[in-house]
């Protein structure tokens, strides 16, 4: 009899045991709104949130590279296209100083080539967030420099070129640059509008080479200016993909991790119910003393 009692005591102990753990269990789930708190809660569930969490951590990464890369070259964009309208009024003055037939005549014009060459050299030297937007690879050296007094232009020795490129995708990289070698073809625009100042300046008109030198530069611009429209176009587009790739990853991963808070109630009153139940079955079955025992 008393080993059979001393089973009665064990097997209520475990089921008392049980209740408590589960009741614990479900209210650190209610509170942390999670079902999987650790790996002994579920390891196949647990294993399929570590992986869709680094995937939503690797998405959000992309979107940010993506964030710098389209900051970067939103500012270039507008860097060229204000560059390209400055060679639009250079080709209009040109074109106006053509019809001035005394060298005196030419000094206006002169002077308004004088400031678009200072307004080049501004946008050539455009930064972003402490860097040269145009320097290629040599993002803290100034890419491009004016002497006046012995009029040239001159560009970083170390050179302006190189692409700066940032993962946006597994395996796939997207340009945050165009460098200076690409849109001036290093110091050549600005080298094309000193000239043109050179020979107004003198009171002689540009020469077919130096207005020839303009509109290559020109078309240079408008050239990357479109690479860099269409990179911000592709960028827009993985920032799509991995908004929408991110939202359904967050959603299966709510359905694999989150608790359903009103069936976990529902499931803590039952336990509660059956503890109760159970401590009330054991005060009447079990001893009240150990005497029984001895």
């Amino acid at each position: 009899m008393r080993v059979t009692e001393l089973n009665m005591v064990n097997s209520f102990l475990n089921s008392v045991s049980t209740s408590r753990s589960k009741i614990d269990k479900l209210n650190l789930q209610i509170s942390s709104q999670k079902k999987i708190n650790a790996m002994s809660d579920d390891p196949t569930g647990g294993a399929s949130v570590l992986r869709l969490k680094d995937k939503v951590n690797q998405n959000e990464q992309y979107q940010s590279n993506i964030t710098v890369a389209n900051a970067m070259m939103t500012t270039t964009a507008d860097a060229l296209n204000a560059a390209s309208d400055v060679f639009v009024r250079l080709k209009e003055t040109l074109t106006r100083a053509t019809s001035a037939t005394n060298p005196r005549d030419l000094a206006p014009f002169a002077g308004d080539v004088q400031q678009m060459l200072e307004e080049l050299l501004h946008i050539s030297n455009t930064s972003f967030n402490g860097k040269f937007i145009f320097g290629g690879t040599q993002t803290k050296d100034q890419p491009f420099t004016y002497d006046a007094a012995t009029q040239t232009v001159t560009a970083n020795p170390n050179g302006v070129a190189g692409s700066i490129k940032l993962d946006v995708a597994p395996q796939i990289q997207e340009p945050t640059n165009i460098s200076g070698e690409d849109a001036f073809n290093g110091n050549a625009a600005l080298n094309a509008v000193l000239n043109v100042y050179k020979a107004l300046s003198s009171g002689t008109q540009a020469t077919a080479a130096d207005q020839q030198a303009v509109t290559d530069a020109m078309d240079r611009l408008m050239t990357v200016s479109v690479k860099a429209g269409t990179t911000l176009n592709r960028l827009d587009t993985f920032q799509t993909q991995l908004e929408s790739q991110n939202t359904s990853l967050k959603s299966i991963l709510s359905k694999v991790q989150d608790t359903d808070i009103a069936q976990a109630i529902v499931e803590l009153q039952h336990q509660q119910t059956i503890l109760d139940t159970s401590l009330k079955i054991g005060a009447q079955i079990i001893p009240k003393t150990l005497v029984d025992f001895i």
